[in-house]
């Protein structure tokens, strides 16, 4: 399990991309909501370090 803020943010950029690739509406939309969850959880673990 991812547990660093790079892990958190290539994640977020792995769903971007997919997201990308995706023709379906829905199926896109669930990938750009999984990438802002990765990148808030990112968010949350710089938050953490500092």
């Amino acid at each position: 399990m991812a547990d660093t803020a790079a892990d958190y943010r290539a994640r977020a950029a792995a769903d971007l991309a997919e997201a990308q690739r995706l023709d379906l509406p829905h199926a896109r939309d669930r990938m750009l909501y999984s990438a802002d969850r990765w990148s808030k959880m990112a968010d949350a673990v710089d938050r953490r370090v500092r």
